[in-house]
This record gives C-alpha cells, structure tokens and sequence, in this order.
C-alpha cells in the first residue's frame, strides 16, 4: 500500500483485483490500529 493506494506490480493492466475473497480469507492488510481490512474487489458495479 503507498498513499491509501494498492499497488498491484503482478498483473500486467489488470482490469480487477480482489482482497480476502473466499469464505475464509487468511487476511494480511492492516489498519494503523492493526484490525484487518475488510475483503474488496473493484470490479463491482
């Protein structure tokens, strides 16, 4: 994470990405306060 911004360096112009995505996600995206961010994708409409 750089400036609130995910940066994706694996995919080549990825067209979605998705974060903690399956029924029981192993989660390694922390806040400041150290609780877990919520799962996302940024491909909903």
């Amino acid at each position: 994470m750089r400036m609130n911004l995910a940066v994706v360096s694996r995919f080549f112009l990825a067209v979605a990405v998705r974060y903690g995505w399956a029924n029981t996600p192993e989660v390694n995206l922390f806040n400041k306060e150290g609780l877990p961010a919520t799962p996302f994708r940024t491909d909903a409409k």
